[in-house]
């Protein structure tokens, strides 16, 4: 799954901006997380790193769902040109509606 954890009004390590729809991964191997994060800049998000870690939003995201959904996409995108790569979600938590299906 490519969504990942909404954090509130957080400041991302090395950007020193604070969204209300920052999303966070973990990239392995590690090498890579600037890779993606380079290529999500270009596509105008605001995305950072630490290490493994990745944190993104784009700067005019209104509904976290729909940017996690777009998001998802542009990893998806850079993925297939990087397969050995693994972007796992960090503290993923589904919307509550898809609570009431299980």
């Amino acid at each position: 799954m490519l969504g990942g954890r909404r954090s509130n009004a957080r400041t991302r390590p090395g950007v020193g901006v604070a969204s209300a729809a920052v999303i966070e991964y973990v990239v392995s191997p590690a090498t890579l997380a600037s890779q993606l994060a380079e290529h999500l800049r270009r596509l105008g998000y605001d995305a950072s790193t630490r290490g493994p870690r990745l944190w993104a939003t784009h700067p005019t995201a209104t509904d976290p769902s729909e940017e996690r959904l777009v998001l998802g996409g542009a990893i998806a995108a850079w993925r297939r040109e990087h397969p050995e790569a693994r972007i796992d979600p960090t503290d993923y938590e589904p919307p509550p509606q898809m609570h009431e299906w299980a």
